[in-house]
C-alpha cells in the first residue's frame, strides 16, 4: 500500500506499520514544549485504500486536536518568552495578527518557512540579542544550505528575510514587548535594522511563453481528450489572466468565502471564473483574485476570436458555474493535477521545461507592448497592475528594445558623421 495524501488535515503526519500506515496526529513542537497533551495521538493504522468514512474520520480528529492545542495556548497567561521563537508563534496564533487575514496558499507558504526557520539556530535568540550579523548569518544559512561551495538558495533564503520582516512587523504594531512608552522596543529595533539592510535577491525570471507555444499547447489538450486545459490555456492568453482567475482554487470549507458548488472532499471551490460572469452580449466581468481592493477583470470576449472558438464548444446547457471543468472528476481542477497534466501537454507541443504555465501572463503582456509599439500605459491597464513598474518586470521585450535602440543610435551616428 502507498503512502496516503490527505488534504485538510492540520498536524497529520504518516508513520509505516508492517502492513499499511498509520495516521499520526503531531503537536506543533513549540507548543509540546509548553507541556501540551497529547503531543502524539494514533488516530488509526490502515491497511487498504482510504474510504471516504476515512477520510471524514481523520480529518475530524485532526481539526479537533487541533483546536484543543490552540485553546491551550489561548488560556495560557499571556507571557512573551523574549524569543524569536515566541515571536513566531504570537504571529501565528493570534487572532488579530495579519497571518490570520492570509489567502490558503499564502498562508500555507507562511507556515512552511516558518518551520524551516524555527529549526534554525536563530528561532532561539532572545530579541534583545539580535543584531545585524544575526540577520545576515540566518540569509547566509538558507543561501547556501551545504556552505558556499555547494548549491545556492538566493530566493529562498530572500523569502526568509521578508518571512522575518513580516515577523517584526508584526511584534512592532502589536507591541507584544511590555516596553515602557520611553524606550523602543527590541521588534522595533530589529525592524529598522531591516529597513536598513538589503538582502540580494535572484535575479528576475526572463522566461515567457510564445503564441506558438500557447497555440501548441491548445492543439495537443484537444488531441489528448483534454478540452478543458485547451480552454483554460487560451483563456489565460488572450486575457492576460493569472492561473486562480480561469481556474479558481480548492481551500478548506471553513476558510472565507460562498462556494457556487457543492463541498467536495471537505474542501470548497473560490475565486474561479464562471459562466454567470459572462453577459449574454459576451462580456465578461469577474473580480480578480489577488486584489483587496475590489479590481475586476473586464472584457468584450468577442474581441477575442482564438477565446471565443473554445469557450463555444461548450454546449449551452453545461454554461453554468464554473468554466473550466476536469474531464476526470466533473469538476474544477485542482491546481497541483491541472500542473501535472499541463505539463505533459506542453512538454508533448515541445515547449521547454523552463517554460510554466504561469508565463502564459508575461507572454500575453510582452505580446501587448510589442503589438502597441511599446505602450507600457496600455499593457499595464490590460494586465489590471496599480503600477507601471510592475509591468515592466512582467515585459520581456527588453532584448528587443535594446536592439532597437542601438539600431537608432548607430542611425544617428553616421547621419551625423556625414
Amino acid at each position: 500500500m502507498e503512502k496516503p495524501h490527505i488534504t485538510a488535515a492540520p498536524g497529520l503526519a504518516w508513520r509505516p506499520r508492517k502492513n499499511g500506515w498509520a495516521a499520526v496526529w503531531l503537536c506543533r513542537q513549540d507548543i509540546r514544549e509548553l507541556k501540551f497533551e497529547p503531543a502524539t495521538h494514533q488516530i488509526g493504522v490502515f491497511e487498504s485504500e482510504l474510504t471516504e468514512a476515512d477520510l471524514v474520520l481523520i480529518r475530524k480528529e485532526c481539526e479537533r486536536l487541533q483546536e484543543e492545542m490552540y485553546r491551550f495556548v489561548e488560556n495560557r497567561p499571556k507571557v512573551f518568552g523574549g524569543r524569536y521563537r515566541d515571536l513566531i508563534n504570537s504571529y501565528q496564533t493570534d487572532p488579530d495578527s495579519d497571518y490570520q487575514r492570509m489567502r490558503p496558499s499564502s498562508r500555507s507558504s507562511a507556515d512552511s518557512l516558518l518551520r524551516r526557520i524555527s529549526k534554525n539556530k536563530f528561532a532561539d535568540l532572545k530579541l534583545r540579542d539580535i543584531g545585524l550579523r544575526d540577520l545576515r548569518h540566518l540569509y547566509n544559512d538558507f543561501r547556501w544550505p551545504d556552505g558556499e561551495d555547494g548549491r545556492e538558495m538566493i530566493s529562498t533564503a530572500h523569502d526568509v528575510i521578508s518571512m522575518v520582516r513580516m515577523t517584526f512587523s508584526y511584534g512592532t504594531k502589536f507591541e507584544i514587548e511590555k516596553a515602557s512608552r520611553d524606550r523602543l522596543s527590541e521588534c522595533a529595533r530589529i525592524r529598522s535594522i531591516l529597513r536598513e539592510e538589503r538582502f540580494e535577491n535572484a535575479k528576475p525570471n526572463e522566461e515567457s511563453m510564445t503564441l506558438v507555444q500557447c497555440e501548441g499547447i491548445v492543439a495537443n489538450a484537444i488531441a489528448d481528450g483534454f478540452p478543458s486545459i485547451a480552454l483554460a490555456q487560451t483563456m489565460q492568453w488572450a486575457l492576460r489572466a493569472r492561473q486562480k482567475d480561469i481556474l479558481g482554487e480548492w481551500v478548506h470549507e471553513k476558510e472565507r468565502g460562498i462556494s457556487v458548488i457543492p463541498h467536495a472532499d471537505g474542501l470548497k471551490w473560490l475565486r474561479g471564473a464562471r459562466w454567470e460572469e459572462i453577459s449574454d452580449t459576451m462580456r465578461l466581468s469577474h473580480p480578480i483574485s489577488k486584489s483587496r481592493t475590489g479590481k475586476v477583470l473586464e472584457r468584450d470576449l468577442n474581441q477575442y476570436p482564438m477565446l471565443m472558438a473554445e469557450l463555444m464548444k461548450v454546449p449551452p446547457e453545461k454554461r453554468t458555474g464554473p468554466i473550466v471543468i476536469c474531464e476526470m472528476t466533473g469538476l474544477p481542477w485542482k491546481t497541483s493535477t491541472f500542473r501535472k497534466f499541463w505539463r505533459a501537454i506542453a512538454t508533448k507541443a515541445g515547449v521547454p521545461a523552463t517554460v510554466m504555465n504561469m508565463h502564459s501572463r508575461a507572454g500575453g503582456i510582452t505580446e501587448t507592448i510589442e503589438a502597441t509599439n511599446g505602450n507600457l500605459e496600455a499593457a499595464r491597464k490590460e494586465a489590471e497592475h496599480s503600477n507601471i513598474s510592475t509591468t515592466v518586470i512582467y515585459s520581456r521585450r527588453k532584448l528587443q528594445s535594446n536592439n532597437d535602440t542601438a539600431v537608432i543610435v548607430a542611425d544617428f551616428r553616421a547621419k551625423n558623421r556625414a
